[in-house]
């Protein structure tokens, strides 16, 4: 990967993380107010989870983004194998930090463990949307132990599995939109935008560059 590329992917990556930062702040303000007295059992563990998983979800955005790069080969092979893997892991431990922070948060609120939250419910709209989550948490985890499986074995299955990575994309952003007040804002939706925009984009250039090749004259002879 040329030094320039390099220098603008990281650029617009902080620029991304700098925006959720941003919004977060604008959402729950300074991390001291929930060090006051009267604020509620498990606030500041649940604004941080918030932070966590505006932070995941960028992420991910991000490795699919790459991912999509390495199959338009526009990144070397050996620069796409240290960017998927390093941000692999940093972006399923924000996913599994939000959700145990949220978790925990929930447990003080009530005064009990809330086991509830590892299980699907859709009774209500709103756990519902909370189960969106859960099931990109559950996408997510059958994605990385394909990952590190196919290291050891190239199975198709296990390749049909780490493509799921789609569905926690849908799974989350879905989560996001319904349940995160930083996206629910105008400048969160701009930033949604944003990330949609460049997943669609990359995804049809990718969509039209293998129909190009599937229905070349050497392809089909």
């Amino acid at each position: 990967m040329k030094c320039v590329q390099r220098l603008g992917i990281w650029a617009a990556m902080v620029v991304s993380f700098l925006v959720a930062v941003a919004l977060w702040y604008s959402n729950t303000g300074p991390l001291s107010m929930y060090f006051a007295k009267g604020v509620p059992e498990g606030q500041l563990l649940y604004v941080l989870s918030k932070l966590l998983g505006t932070f995941a979800l960028i992420g991910l955005t991000w490795q699919l983004l790459f991912a999509l790069a390495g199959e338009l080969q526009l990144v070397s092979p050996v620069s796409l194998r240290s960017w998927h893997h390093g941000l692999g892991f940093v972006v399923f431990a924000l996913v599994l930090a939000h959700f145990l922070s949220f978790f925990a948060a929930a447990s003080l609120r009530q005064n009990g463990v809330a086991w509830a939250l590892w299980l699907p419910d859709l009774h209500d709209h709103y756990h519902t949307r909370l189960t969106f989550g859960l099931f990109a948490l559950w996408m997510l985890m059958m994605v990385v132990v394909a990952g590190v499986l196919r290291m050891i074995w190239r199975g198709r299955l296990l390749a049909f599995i780490h493509r799921a990575y789609w569905l926690t994309i849908v799974f989350g952003y879905t989560h996001a939109l319904t349940v995160g007040s930083e996206f629910q804002s105008q400048a969160g939706l701009v930033l949604v935008a944003v990330l949609l925009l460049a997943l669609v984009c990359m995804a049809a250039w990718y969509g039209l560059r293998l129909y190009i090749t599937c229905g070349s004259p050497e392809t089909s002879s």
